[in-house]
């Protein structure tokens, strides 16, 4: 499991302890914090067989590889992590100040490829539910990833070559 949670939850050892005394026995929880989150640290060497804290390692992908399911809040990190068609909470505990403060152009709850979480303990019930539901997660990739064929590199040399260097 990987976790791109927001401030608040890191903020506080309930959240890490509910958590703890929840899942232990059958997960662990990788953190890649934003690099604006801060403070981490105290809460870290409580619970080293439990919560590892990659937020420094710089190649996301060999964490999504490994994680299972998918902890974010608005991170546009979904749009990745759809493509291996696993589980993904979307923890947005403060969804309503966010939609006024920051804005949302869709529903977030409705078109989000999993199910939206306000509280530690929604995620946790979330975790321990089986189910996925793999056509909402293939909707989401579809719509977001249209253009995304594994072969932008190529595209882009040719673009360059056909337009730039030629000329």
């Amino acid at each position: 499991m990987n976790c791109d949670l927001p401030k608040p939850l890191i903020d506080s050892k309930k959240y890490i302890d509910k958590m703890h005394e929840m899942l232990t026995d059958e997960y662990a929880l990788i953190l890649k914090l934003h690099p604006n989150v801060k403070g981490f640290d105290r809460l870290h060497p409580k619970y080293p067989e439990f919560v590892f804290d990659y937020s420094d390692h710089k190649k996301i992908n060999d964490l999504l590889i490994i994680t299972d399911i998918l902890i974010t809040d608005y991170s546009s990190i979904p749009m990745e992590f759809a493509n291996f068609r696993r589980k993904m909470i979307f923890y947005a505990y403060d969804l309503n100040e966010y939609t006024q403060t920051n804005g949302i152009w869709e529903d977030y709850e409705k078109n989000m490829p999993g199910p939206t979480a306000k509280t530690t303990n929604e995620v946790i019930t979330e975790i321990l539910k089986p189910h996925i539901d793999l056509h909402k997660i293939d909707s989401f990739k579809a719509k977001w990833t249209t253009y995304c064929q594994g072969d932008a590199s190529k595209k882009m040399v040719e673009y360059l070559s056909q337009n730039l260097i030629s000329h």
